[in-house]
């Protein structure tokens, strides 16, 4: 019987947050708009980079067709000149590599660009994973969990044997609106939203996931 371990990316296995900063922070300043700091942009990143720059920006900017989609534009080309630059978080390449070893596959369900999610996950973590998906055009953004139930019939599992493991809030719905055991990581962009958003259970180090996934799904 297979079994599959879904990850969030952004904030889970990748800490993005300072080259995500950087780069709306760049779309901004060259724009004459206020910066914000690197910190507030944790309370922005998970629902895609349309929402992200939505809320970066000035209202009016926001509201006006024309500098919004400029604005996303110059963002998106920003982060792509930096993307590679993300490190994972210490510990995620060897868990990983144990959660192979069981026998477990291994994929990736992301709000960043499809392009982009293939490129940073291959960068950071080679062939490990067996299914890496992003935003695409006509699936629906995460909590929504399609992206999330069509990797899962792509890789022949069905919902009850998988586990999905994310950050936020946002990551703890997709896998109750799919019917997913949601697992939450403390190390991410928004710990504080885990548990109420209803995360089984929250580990503190990558290392913790392989007993509790043992635990979930033998």
């Amino acid at each position: 019987m297979k079994k599959a371990i879904l990850f969030d990316l952004d904030g889970t296995l990748i800490h993005s947050l300072p080259e995500i900063a950087a780069a709306a922070n760049r779309m901004l300043r060259e724009r004459g708009y206020p910066e914000k700091p690197e910190d507030e942009y944790r309370y922005l990143v998970g629902r895609g980079a349309r929402l992200l720059v939505s809320e970066a920006l000035p209202q009016n900017a926001a509201a006006n067709p024309l500098l919004f989609e400029e604005a996303l534009s110059a963002y998106i080309q920003y982060y792509d000149q930096t993307l590679a630059d993300s490190q994972p978080y210490e510990g995620i390449s060897d868990m990983l590599d144990e959660l192979k070893r069981a026998g477990y596959l291994l994929a990736v369900a992301s709000n960043k660009r499809d392009q982009m999610s293939k490129r940073l996950v291959q960068t950071a973590f080679g062939a490990r994973f067996d299914r890496v998906e992003g935003e695409q055009p006509g699936i629906p953004a995460k909590p929504d969990p399609a992206l999330s139930l069509l990797i899962l019939s792509e890789l022949g599992v069905t919902r009850e044997n998988c586990v999905f493991i994310g950050d936020t809030s946002v990551d703890m719905e997709t896998a109750i609106n799919g019917g997913l055991y949601p697992l939450g990581v403390a190390w991410g962009f928004r710990p504080w939203e885990l548990a109420v958003a209803g995360a089984k259970r929250v580990v503190d180090h990558p290392w913790e996931v392989l007993g509790i996934v043992a635990e979930i799904l033998g």
